[in-house]
């Protein structure tokens, strides 16, 4: 799901690098929003809690 998040402090995650930024938030409610940095202004992808999990176990993969 895409949401724009108006008003919500995300943060740059830890594991970014200056070439590939990720900014996280945890808006109201049980999902986490997640921004490409190369588009902060842009639509954040929102994970609900399973999801959110399933996402980390992929990415920690890629690392």
């Amino acid at each position: 799901m895409l949401g724009q998040h108006h008003g919500v402090e995300f943060r740059k995650s830890s594991h970014s690098d200056p070439d590939n930024c990720v900014f996280v938030a945890r808006p109201p409610g049980a999902t986490v929003a997640v921004k490409d940095g190369k588009t902060p202004q842009g639509p954040a992808l929102e994970f609900g809690d399973p999801g959110w999990g399933a996402f980390i176990e992929w990415a920690a993969r890629l690392a």
